[in-house]
C-alpha cells in the first residue's frame, strides 16, 4: 500500500467513535447505548457496591467497549522496582489500530486485600485496572448516562480492617465473641459477600456445603442477594 493511500484512508476515518461529528446523532447514539448497557449490567451484576455508589467492574467495560468498537491491548506489565507489587500499561484501540485511550495502574502487597495474595494474582489485577482505566478515558461518559459511577470498580480501594482481638475475662481468658460483619455484606455483590465469608474465617468448602443444605441443588452465585443475606447468618450461627 503506499503512502497515497494511506493518507486517503485517515483522511475517510470517522472524526469519533460514532462515525459522526454531529452532536445530536452522537447523543442519540450514545444514549441507545447506555440504556442498553445499564440493563445488562444491573441483570448480570457486572457492578460492585461500595460505601452506597455503583461501579461497573472490568467486565462491563470491555462491553461497553465491544458496542463501539474499541478493545483493550496490553503493552506491557513489569514488577515494580521494590518487588512489591506490579504495573501494566493498557491502551484502547479500535480495530484500525488507533489509539483513543491508555492508563497505567499497579498493583501492590501493601494493599490490605492484596497482601497474601501470588505474585501472578497482583500482575492480573494490576492488568485489569489498566484495562479498565483505559476504557474509562474514552468510553467514562456513557457509563455515566448509563447511571453509574465512571470509576472502575477495580480503582477503588476497599480494604477490610483485622478482626478485633478477643476481649479478654478476668483470668486472662479469651472470650467468645462473634465476629462482626458490615450489614452490607448481607445484601452485595457475590464477590463482596464471598469476601464476607472470609472475614469470617468460614471455609469454602463449609459454605457450599450449608449452601446446598439451605438451597438443594444451588451455590451462592446463584442464589438472590435476599437468600445470600439469609444465609450468611445461618453460616454465621453455626461456625
Amino acid at each position: 500500500m503506499t503512502t497515497t493511500e494511506l493518507v486517503t484512508i485517515e483522511q475517510n476515518a470517522p472524526l469519533t467513535l460514532f462515525g459522526t461529528d454531529d452532536p445530536d446523532a452522537i447523543i442519540e447514539s450514545a444514549t441507545k447505548k447506555a440504556n442498553a448497557l445499564a440493563g445488562v449490567i444491573r441483570s448480570k451484576k457486572l457492578y460492585s457496591n461500595i460505601s452506597g455508589r455503583e461501579y461497573v467492574k472490568v467486565e462491563g467495560w470491555t462491553l461497553l467497549g465491544t458496542m463501539l468498537g474499541v478493545f483493550p491491548v496490553l503493552a506491557w506489565s513489569r514488577p515494580l522496582s521494590d518487588g512489591h507489587g506490579w504495573e501494566a500499561r493498557v491502551e484502547a484501540c479500535t480495530l484500525s489500530g488507533q489509539i483513543v485511550g491508555a492508563a497505567e495502574a499497579q498493583c501492590t502487597d501493601e494493599e490490605g486485600n492484596w497482601s497474601k495474595r501470588d505474585d501472578f494474582a497482583l500482575r492480573s489485577m494490576a492488568q485489569t485496572r489498566a484495562t479498565s482505566k483505559a476504557l474509562r478515558l474514552p468510553l467514562g461518559f456513557i457509563m455515566a448516562l448509563a447511571g453509574y459511577d465512571p470509576t472502575p470498580a477495580e480503582e477503588m480501594v476497599h480494604d477490610h480492617p483485622a478482626p478485633p482481638q478477643a476481649a479478654r475475662t478476668a483470668n486472662g481468658t479469651a472470650k467468645s465473641e462473634p465476629i462482626p460483619i458490615p450489614t452490607a455484606a448481607e445484601n452485595a455483590p457475590i464477590s463482596e459477600w464471598w469476601a464476607a465469608t472470609r472475614r469470617a474465617k468460614l471455609s469454602r468448602d463449609f459454605v457450599l456445603v450449608e449452601c446446598e443444605k439451605a438451597y438443594p441443588g444451588k451455590e451462592p452465585v446463584n442464589l438472590t442477594e435476599e437468600e445470600r443475606g439469609v444465609l450468611l447468618h445461618a453460616l454465621l450461627d453455626k461456625a
